[in-house]
């Protein structure tokens, strides 16, 4: 009698348990969405220094030492096709794992909860360096340098749009783990140069 006691509440116990809610997580105001180099030029950074005769493309490494901001469009928001940017400060570079970090709020609302479709929505998603070019000693002793914007990388348009249904599907399920492992893993930058962005786009692709 006393076994059978003893597996009776073994079986409520299991009952219980499996009748609890999947743990599936928190609205975190503190997350972070990352931006990864594909893990084949993390492995070998070489393959990023291909030149093309007038820019040479930089390591994953470079890109996110020297990223000054990420650029996209989106044209539900700005019609006349402004572009929108985003600035990385010095916390948003993780260079142990060579990644850059934008603002969770940038996806998930954290006053809201709202899913966010400005970045989520857009397209021609952009890493660029801002630096001034001298053409003298002078100009530069003056600081009377030109600003150039230097395309170093880009984000795969068809990458976001694949990572906002999958984070809307989650968002709308309350699944915050899978919103966020999304967040850590989704995103993919392939470094590029400012002409093979152009030419990338001439055949329609990016």
């Amino acid at each position: 009698m006393k076994n059978l006691h003893i597996i009776l509440l073994a079986g409520a116990v299991g009952l219980f348990v499996g009748c609890q809610k999947e743990d599936k997580g928190r609205l975190d105001p503190s997350a972070m969405v990352a931006l990864n180099a594909p893990k084949e030029i993390q492995a070998n950074e070489t393959m990023a220094t291909k030149a093309d005769g007038e820019q040479q493309r930089l390591t994953p490494r470079q890109i996110v030492e020297k990223a000054t901001l990420i650029s996209y469009h989106n044209y539900d928001v700005n019609p006349d096709g402004h572009v929108i940017e985003r600035a990385f400060n010095d916390q948003q570079r993780d260079l142990v794992n060579n990644r850059l970090l934008m603002f969770g709020d940038d996806v998930i609302n954290s006053y809201t909860n709202r899913v966010e479709p400005i970045y989520l929505d857009g397209c021609d998603f952009l890493l660029v360096i801002w630096r001034y070019e001298y053409k003298s000693l002078w100009d530069e002793v003056t600081g009377s340098g030109t600003l150039v914007r230097d395309t170093v990388a880009y984000i795969p348009t068809a990458i976001v749009h694949d990572a906002a249904v999958k984070i809307r599907a989650a968002h709308a399920q309350g699944d915050y783990t899978t919103c966020y492992r999304l967040f850590h893993d989704a995103f993919t930058f392939y470094p590029i140069t400012g002409k093979e962005w152009l030419e990338l786009k001439a055949k329609g692709k990016g």
